[in-house]
Parts: C-alpha cells; structure tokens; sequence
C-alpha cells in the first residue's frame, strides 16, 4: 500500500493510499491505533454517496469527504 503526505489547511497527514478492491475492503482493519497526523485515503474512479464499515476496529474513526475539486465537502 502506498503512502502519502496530504495537506490540508496548511497541516499535513501521512496517509495509506487505498485504491485495490482489496485495500479498499481491508481499510484500517487490523490497526491498533493512529497518531494524529496519521490517516487514510480510500481513492474511487466515480463520485458516490459512500458508506464504510471497518471489521474489528478498535478506535473511533473521523472521515473527511474530499470531491474530485480537492474540496472538503463533508465530515
């Protein structure tokens, strides 16, 4: 899986790069935990309304919906 930094409002994230069915299914399964500036990114071909559910995650999870325009468009 790779990894990027992703900037938004002037602080950055090191972020996991899901774009293959199977990191797309996988997510943050697994993880024990995050640092704060740590995330991930779920990357799709068409704009949808998405839904997540992540197996056995052991922390609480805050998601950013970020349009094809790089706009934060919900939370």
């Amino acid at each position: 899986m790779n990894s990027i930094k992703l900037c938004i409002n002037n602080k950055t994230f090191n972020v996991k790069v899901a774009a293959s069915s199977e990191e797309l299914i996988r997510g943050l399964s697994g993880e024990a935990s995050l640092r704060p500036d740590e995330g991930m990114l779920f990357t799709f071909e068409k704009e949808a309304i998405r839904t997540f559910w992540m197996r056995g995650m052991q922390f609480p999870l805050d998601i950013v919906w970020i349009a094809n325009d790089s706009k934060i468009v919900g939370l």
